[in-house]
């Protein structure tokens, strides 16, 4: 893919590189007839009309390259993002159905038989501090939201109740404050 849209740069330059001598032609013609119409030397007005049929088709011309440019700018964007410029999901965003995993729920009735280390009070207080740095990447609210969902096991609504806040807010600090952590946690720090 890579290659491609470095082909797609090269011809994006070819095309930039044609406009601007047309462009450079345009100005040289357009002098050209302002100096006809100074001079008043037109016998006929043959001359003058051809350079304006002239101007008109590198117009014609530069319009059709500005588009081309446009054109392959949209398309390298595209290129190079994943998806389609101005659509606010990229192929690496899933809709909420699409992330789903289904899982078996026999797998959990063995749970019971798995036995859980217990650790020192020392690795408890290293956890401990891993898991306030972690928070300290949240803002007060979110961290405020974080700690009662999942800290003391509120849900939503009672949040949004507790904090006077709508629970369409609540749900939103909640996914801030997931995605922060999330992006911060370092699961080597959390397993010893």
């Amino acid at each position: 893919m890579k290659d491609l849209i470095i082909q797609y740069r090269y011809a994006l330059a070819d095309l930039r590189r044609k406009d601007k001598e047309l462009k450079e032609e345009q100005n040289h013609y357009e002098n050209l007839r302002v100096e006809e119409e100074s001079k008043r030397k037109i016998s006929d007005g043959q001359d003058l009309a051809a350079i304006v049929d002239y101007i008109a088709e590198i117009k014609a011309e530069r319009s059709k390259y500005s588009s081309m440019i446009s054109d392959k700018m949209f398309e390298i964007e595209w290129m190079e993002k994943g998806r389609r410029p101005g659509s606010m999901r990229g192929a690496g965003n899933l809709a909420a159905y699409q992330r789903e995993i289904s899982i078996d729920p026999n797998r959990f009735l063995h749970m019971q038989d798995i036995q859980f280390e217990s650790k020192t009070d020392e690795e408890i207080k290293i956890l401990e501090d891993k898991v306030l740095d972690l928070l300290w990447f949240l803002t007060k609210k979110e961290r405020e939201v974080y700690m009662m969902a999942n800290g003391y096991g509120h849900t939503v609504e009672q949040i949004a109740e507790y904090t006077s806040m709508a629970s369409g807010t609540v749900s939103s600090l909640l996914d801030r404050a997931r995605k922060k952590i999330r992006k911060n946690i370092k699961k080597e720090d959390f397993y010893m």
